[in-house]
């Protein structure tokens, strides 16, 4: 949406995100991440259109540091996702998208996204404010309270 219609935007958020650049999918940003325990639980459904994690690694994926019932809560939400925008390489330009502040909060407990690809991508794209949660991959349900003064100080 930033490319599209940057004027529409005030700030973007990325919170345990992928930050890809011009051209770059976020299937090649995976692949980089030796570190990440979601790509070896990753498969696809039999005709190629989901993407599958692993259920028996959900919550050391996803919420490693969340309470029995958050993890009970992931495991009982989660679904499948679509496997083809993952592999779509995105068309991002400094005139559009590149005028949008970004943020980006890092999750430094992250199984899925692991601090080490969040460095990587950080610095080959800079964002005007950095922010850290001690946190595994899901900080809107372990970490709520910590995450809600961030988006808040950024909405500022």
């Amino acid at each position: 949406m930033a490319e599209a219609a940057p004027a529409k935007i005030a700030k973007l958020v990325y919170v345990a995100g992928f930050l890809p650049t011009n051209q770059q999918s976020v299937f090649e940003l995976a692949g980089q991440d030796t570190q990440s325990l979601l790509g070896p639980a990753l498969s696809t459904s039999p005709d190629g259109s989901l993407a599958v994690v692993n259920r028996a690694q959900l919550v050391n994926i996803f919420c490693q540091d969340g309470s029995a019932a958050v993890q009970q809560q992931v495991l009982e939400n989660y679904r499948d996702e679509p496997a083809g925008p993952p592999a779509e390489k995105v068309t991002l330009s400094a005139a559009n998208y590149g005028r949008v502040p970004r943020y980006y909060v890092r999750t430094l407990q992250d199984h899925a996204l692991s601090p080490v690809l969040q460095d990587l991508m950080l610095r080959a794209t800079p964002v005007q404010k950095e922010y850290r949660l001690n946190s595994g991959h899901t900080p809107h349900l372990t970490n709520a309270e910590e995450l809600s003064g961030i988006l808040a100080e950024i909405a500022q």
